[in-house]
């Protein structure tokens, strides 16, 4: 995608430009150069710059507390966060540890309805959220725009197109 983004800037194309979440890294932002400038995202999750969200503020300060010297907020290392919060949230609410199975998840997570989802919007597994990806649980996204240097959340709010598919 950074390639996409030089060659806008280098033919001097205008047209809104829009990009998948995980292209919303700093490596290809600024590899991008110019051509970033003003392009859409989707993201899974809220802002990793968000300074309003509790949910945001405990992976900030988790990640200033254990992550690596020197290291940048990034939609990567949010969504391992998110991961790991979910899942254990997860496996604490499926109870007694001595019968936590592969199985035993497997037939969990189809139960789950409007469940909290760590820094994004809550999930339904039960095969029903996009009607061509079954195991798609959770089919909202915001729509973040990169505007001088810095991610915008530019509807402030979670959009989904799932019902325009399949």
């Amino acid at each position: 995608m950074r390639l996409i983004m030089q060659a806008k800037q280098a033919l001097g194309v205008e047209a809104d430009m829009y990009y998948p979440g995980s292209c919303l890294d700093r490596s290809v932002l600024e590899t991008g150069g110019e051509g970033a400038n003003d392009a859409y995202f989707n993201a899974e999750l809220l802002l990793f710059n968000d300074e309003d969200d509790p949910e945001v503020a405990i992976y900030r300060e988790k990640m200033e507390q254990y992550g690596p010297s020197g290291h940048e907020l990034s939609t990567f290392s949010q969504v391992g966060f998110q991961t790991i919060m979910n899942i254990t949230e997860i496996l604490n609410e499926m109870g007694d540890p001595d019968a936590l199975t592969s199985q035993a998840v497997l037939d969990y997570m189809p139960t789950v309805k409007d469940h909290h989802n760590f820094m994004s919007h809550p999930y339904t597994c039960d095969g029903q959220q996009v009607a061509i990806l079954p195991a798609v649980c959770n089919a909202y996204d915001r729509i973040i725009q990169y505007k001088d240097g810095e991610p915008v959340d530019v509807l402030g709010d979670w959009i989904t197109g799932a019902d325009q598919l399949g």
